[in-house]
């Protein structure tokens, strides 16, 4: 009884859609997110490969691994992959690290400097110095979270480590998500939208959740200002979906949310020092 009643309400709907134009959208909006996961691949795949690798590292190599994520050249894509190998380390390590690869990575440096210019860079270099060192502080002092992610080290001590394909399912599983933001975020602001507000371009960096390395030119693309510039890049690397889902998937959701209040507090230093 339901169906054709429903379908006598959507028919005049229906009789002013254009079935190709429709068709068009849609196939443009499933290529952005293809688009945005192939991409991102291959720095999820590197990623949890070098997890796996780490885990097979005795303890002081292995941290010497997890150091090394510090100039890596990926952003929160690779870290969606080898995020898990963090869990072992202390809170304020995860934190710190997880937050200035993505934040600060070696490719996004150039990147910012390049298509930004050398005073942003410094700007962005001081955001992501103040939302890691608050990451890594506010999850040290997270007594709550430390004695249930104390409890789960524990617990994965006596487990055998996550095989490859699983850390790259859950990770995959996250990316797509993030991926259908990204998409939704494209589709409202489209290509000639301008991003005055640096609280405005915060939220769109975070929805859109660009890579690193590319950030810094849709930045200069979509936002005129300098504060907002900085506000788009650094939110697009710290509060962004993709990095916010690997945090909760990982760490859970009372980190995630200290993650997020110091990567907001980093897109307003880095506005700041852009001023």
């Amino acid at each position: 009884m339901a169906a054709p009643a429903i379908a006598g309400m959507l028919l005049p709907v229906a009789s002013h859609i254009d079935a190709r134009d429709a068709a068009g959208r849609i196939g443009t909006v499933f290529a952005w997110w293809s688009s945005i996961v192939l991409a991102s691949l291959p720095y999820v795949t590197l990623g949890a490969i070098f997890a796996s690798i780490r885990e097979l590292l005795p303890q002081r190599c292995a941290r010497i691994v997890a150091l090394a994520a510090i100039v890596a050249p990926g952003c929160d894509c690779a870290s969606a992959g080898y995020a898990s190998a963090f869990v072992r380390e202390s809170p304020a390590l995860a934190g710190f690290v997880l937050v200035w690869s993505s934040a600060a990575g070696p490719a996004a440096l150039l990147a910012t400097y390049n298509a930004l210019g050398e005073h942003l860079l410094l700007a962005r270099l001081a955001g992501a110095v103040a939302a890691a060192t608050l990451t890594a502080a506010m999850w040290s002092f997270d007594r709550c979270g430390a004695r249930a992610e104390d409890r789960r080290a524990c617990h994965r001590r006596h487990e055998p480590a996550e095989p490859l394909c699983g850390r790259l399912a859950s990770a995959l599983g996250a990316l797509a998500v993030s991926a259908s933001f990204a998409t939704v975020a494209l589709t409202i602001f489209g290509h000639n939208a301008v991003l005055s507000s640096p609280m405005i371009a915060a939220a769109g960096g975070a929805l859109m959740s660009p890579c690193s390395t590319a950030d810094a030119v849709i930045a200069r693309v979509l936002v005129h200002r300098s504060p907002s510039q900085i506000a788009f890049v650094l939110a697009a690397q710290t509060i962004d979906i993709r990095q916010l889902a690997t945090f909760a998937r990982v760490f859970g959701a009372r980190r995630c949310a200290l993650a997020a209040v110091a990567g907001a507090a980093g897109c307003a230093v880095g506005a700041l020092c852009a001023t």
